[in-house]
């Protein structure tokens, strides 16, 4: 049963859109690209593995944000969360739409042949970890209290 918060309480206090901490390492690596060529990937062997790592995130994004929605909950992490949603890819990772940002990431540096772009998917883990996840789960075990913290002992972070 989620706890009565007052309405400056009820989030999780996420002062940057997630996606766009993946993004913003993504364009800076563009800069070291620019200047010093890197090629990790020979040939068009990329085009099929990345386009499946690249899809595949699209996929867990899509998926996790539609199924939300369709259990009631807000998929937004600037918005209170009125519920646990725990199946779909739910079932085998907390985060599974942050999970789609780093293999979109991942996939993105195969097909465009970066070295500088991969590392952009650690970075992008780092500050979405630190930046967001740790303030959704402070904020998501005050709000539902056992409830969460059952889910969060049966399901991993990532997977």
């Amino acid at each position: 049963m989620p706890a009565d918060l007052s309405p400056a309480e009820d989030r999780p206090g996420v002062p940057i859109a997630p996606p766009l901490l993946f993004v913003l390492p993504i364009v800076v690596s563009l800069v070291p690209e620019w200047f010093v060529p890197t090629s990790f990937v020979h040939g068009a062997f990329r085009w099929i593995p990345g386009a499946i790592i690249f899809l595949t995130g699209l996929a867990l994004n899509i998926g996790g944000f539609v199924i939300q929605k369709r259990a009631g909950a807000d998929p937004i992490p600037f918005n209170p969360s009125t519920r646990i949603v725990s199946h779909g890819p739910y079932r085998f990772s907390r985060n599974p739409m942050y999970l789609g940002f780093a293999l979109c990431t991942f996939g993105l540096a195969i097909l465009v042949d970066s070295a500088w772009m991969l590392l952009a998917l650690p970075i992008g883990l780092v500050l979405v970890d630190r930046i967001v996840i740790t303030r959704e789960e402070r904020y998501l075990e005050r709000k539902f209290g056992d409830e969460y913290l059952n889910y969060k002992r049966r399901v991993r972070r990532w997977l």
